[in-house]
């Protein structure tokens, strides 16, 4: 039976824990809540994500951009009108040197109300819509930021992106080494991931659920 700890994921937007296996995985997500589909037309309940060049990948993935380079930091399915609360990953074998990187930035007020002022323009292959980096949920807010699919509506509203990625270079940031059949489940709405250089790393693989 896989165990997370709720209260940490409550308090620190995320935790880690075990699974040996892709099924007992589901089974639990769908617990927490409605799976997403990642890609397009797709009922797929998991991707594999594994690490490719340029020339192999789609070209609105990160890798399309990157390739094996770090990926800037993130959170998952910005372009969704509605991204996935939270992400769930798997690693079937150990990474070495390889690491997932979390990054939780912290807003002041001023900051918060900064981030929700400034409109951006998200076009990531399911329709175009505007947008705010920080957007107020009931009582609280969520962080949707994704430099390759958000831009500036306005040239002025830069200094928004800007601000966030000096708040990511302040923030502590957490590694994951990843050992065989460790999982992760991070608030996606609360922190922003990226990938660390994967050079040479073709047999990295992880497997990706997304919770509404």
């Amino acid at each position: 039976m896989i165990e997370i700890n709720t209260e940490e994921l409550q308090n620190k937007y995320w935790t880690t824990f075990w699974s040996e296996n892709i099924d007992d995985l589901i089974e639990m997500s769908k617990k927490i809540g409605d799976i997403i589909p990642s890609r397009k037309n797709s009922t797929a309940l998991y991707d594999s994500l594994t690490v490719k060049t340029k020339e192999e990948t789609n070209q609105k993935s990160l890798s399309a951009k990157y390739g094996e380079k770090d990926f800037p930091y993130h959170t998952d399915g910005a372009y969704l009108h509605t991204p996935p609360k939270f992400v769930i990953l798997r690693s079937p074998k150990s990474i070495e040197n390889c690491p997932t990187k979390l990054c939780i930035p912290h807003f002041s007020e001023i900051e918060i109300k900064k981030m929700m002022k400034d409109v951006l323009l998200v076009n990531g292959g399911r329709g175009r819509f505007y947008s705010t980096l920080i957007e107020k949920i009931n009582k609280d807010f969520r962080i949707r930021f994704d430099v390759d699919c958000m831009r500036p509506a306005l040239n002025e509203f830069d200094t928004s992106i800007k601000l966030m990625n000096t708040l990511i270079k302040e923030a502590v940031i957490e590694e994951i080494n990843w050992e065989e059949n460790q999982c992760i489940i991070f608030n996606n709405w609360k922190l922003v991931h990226s990938r660390a250089n994967a050079t040479n790393k073709f047999d990295r693989v992880l497997e990706r659920i997304w919770i509404k």
